[in-house]
């Protein structure tokens, strides 16, 4: 490859790994609001049943602030977060490899990849071994 298209496929794949980073970023923040939304509208519900003067009995119980955290503990939630940051870690490491050969061919600068790639790796192994456990 010429040094014009070495440098066009090191910036796509710069700009991809980025975008999938962010694009978690923005779904996580997103996710955090949504729950919240819900539950200043539960709160505003029994407010309003209150202001009513029904019985607050009839109502579904308010869910605590922090009961999402509770919601998604447990061995489920811990394989769930080692292959999502197992995947990530290794495609993250596989494509910095990749850019840093076409950056410099031949000066061995792609081991650098090998770092995160390896631990995603590692990540992967250890959902590997939780599962085989049961």
């Amino acid at each position: 490859m010429n040094g014009l298209m070495q440098t066009v496929v090191a910036i796509v794949l710069a700009s991809l790994v980025l975008i999938s980073l962010a694009g978690g970023i923005v779904a996580g923040i997103l996710r955090a609001r949504g729950r919240q939304r819900l539950q200043e509208l539960a709160y505003r519900e029994r407010i309003a049943a209150i202001e009513r003067g029904l019985d607050l009995s009839t109502l579904p119980p308010v869910i605590p602030p922090d009961a999402w955290m509770a919601s998604e503990s447990g061995e489920g939630s811990t394989r769930r977060y080692l292959v999502i940051g197992g995947v990530l870690l290794a495609t993250f490491g596989g494509a910095l490899a990749i850019v840093m050969s076409l950056i410099e061919p031949g000066q061995g600068k792609w081991i650098v990849g090998i770092i995160p790639a390896a631990t995603g790796g590692g990540l992967l192994l250890c959902e590997r071994l939780l599962h085989t456990k049961r």
